[in-house]
């Protein structure tokens, strides 16, 4: 196996579990919106607008990034201060 066909590899398990983790996300928050409400409807579109939400955000972070200069150090000190 060459050094090519290893960095595939591992660059297509990378972006596998990184698509998984945007399945499982909405898929876990299910039961915490039924505690909210019994109506499947809700639930089905709070989800759809939840991935929706995810992915436009993640377009723009990206931009605002390049536009203030210590953006990204006050988004990777709020990341920390939230996970701890």
């Amino acid at each position: 196996m060459d050094g090519k066909n290893l960095g595939d590899l591992t660059l297509c398990r990378t972006r596998f579990f990184i698509e998984f983790s945007d399945i499982i996300f909405p898929i876990d928050l299910v039961p915490a919106i039924f505690e909210l409400t019994n109506e499947p409807f809700v639930v089905f579109i709070s989800n759809i607008f939840a991935i929706i939400g995810l992915f436009s955000l993640l377009f723009v972070l990206r931009s605002m990034v390049k536009a203030f200069l210590f953006l990204k150090y006050g988004l990777d000190v709020t990341l920390v201060f939230v996970n701890l």
